[in-house]
């Protein structure tokens, strides 16, 4: 009886590992494809902003960016390395995640790059251990 008790009990550790792993990786993936998204259709909506150097529409393209949670600075840049317009700081410590889009009007003018933090994979992360430490017997 005990030993199939703790065979069970194993057997939910390794179930729990894999689940929790594979809801990670796939948290990840989503979170690197959402930001990618969001630095396209910045860079879309900034390409005019970029190319008549209009700081004040590049800011504004930016400031959308402001609603997910998990973006922590973003910045439209031209092609020579000049800063258009920023929001948050390239610094930022909680910034793990990078992702970038290129500015094209025919030709590539510019880049818009976005920072971000992964700290929503790792809540779930907690909540899923929580869940899963409460179901041990």
């Amino acid at each position: 009886m005990l030993l199939a008790s703790v065979a069970g009990i194993v057997a939910l550790a390794i179930s729990g590992g894999i689940n929790a792993y594979t809801q990670y990786h796939t948290g990840s993936n989503a979170l690197t494809h959402r930001l990618q998204m969001h630095a396209e259709m910045s860079a879309l909506n900034g390409a005019a902003a970029l190319a008549f150097n209009d700081t004040e529409a590049a800011g504004k393209v930016l400031d959308a960016l402001r609603v997910d949670a998990a973006v922590t600075g973003a910045s439209i840049v031209h092609k020579d390395g000049t800063q258009l317009a920023a929001w948050g700081t390239a610094a930022d410590a909680h910034a793990d995640v990078q992702v970038r889009a290129d500015v094209t009007l025919g030709e590539s003018i510019g880049v818009v790059r976005i920072e971000a933090t992964s700290k929503e994979l790792r809540v779930q992360l907690l909540h899923d251990a929580a869940v899963f430490l409460g179901v041990l017997p």
